[in-house]
């Protein structure tokens, strides 16, 4: 069973993701971060470039042959990404489960994956409310400073709106 639960950056996606882990029963649960999927860490020039919402950002593809071969009951190897640091930890070999949540910025994003999830959200939040959210985050749990956190957020609104937000017409239901 696959549960896919996107939205914009701060709405609280894998605090969502975790509530659903729990109650499925954590040990059941395989759980996967699109942050996992980004192309660069966090010192890349590239993100001059790029923001994080852009799909050519990240290896969406990876991420979708992954999610199948869990799917069938294949393990996976994956790099997951490192808030605390801004770089990828070592791969880890992933075991599926009896359930699979995909959490992230591009979650509802693959015609693919939609056509494999049991499940799909879409979580959205006021506007302001996610913006203090996404301060307190970033800042307390990820180190970044108020002006580049503001920063983000202005940068990111058009692609939110061109890649992130069109991805409401996906989920089964919107949170």
């Amino acid at each position: 069973m696959l549960i896919c639960i996107s939205g914009p950056s701060g709405v609280g996606k894998t605090t969502l993701s975790k509530i659903v882990a729990a109650s499925l029963g954590i040990e059941k649960v395989t759980y996967l971060c699109g942050d996992d999927l980004h192309k660069w860490s966090r010192a890349s020039d590239q993100w001059k470039t790029f923001t994080h919402l852009e799909p050519l950002a990240n290896n969406l593809e990876l991420g979708r042959e992954q999610i199948l071969k869990l799917l069938d009951g294949e393990p996976v190897f994956r790099a997951r990404y490192n808030h605390s640091t801004g770089l990828f930890d070592a791969p880890v070999k992933i075991f599926p489960t009896e359930k699979i949540i995909y959490e992230g910025l591009h979650a509802l994003y693959d015609e693919q994956i939609n056509e494999k999830s049991y499940l799909s959200l879409y979580v959205e939040t006021e506007s302001s409310l996610k913006q203090k959210w996404k301060i307190n985050r970033d800042i307390n749990e990820r180190g970044y400073s108020l002006d580049k956190v503001i920063d983000s957020i202005q940068r990111r609104k058009t692609d939110e709106e061109k890649y992130i937000a069109p991805q409401r017409n996906n989920a089964d239901a919107i949170l």
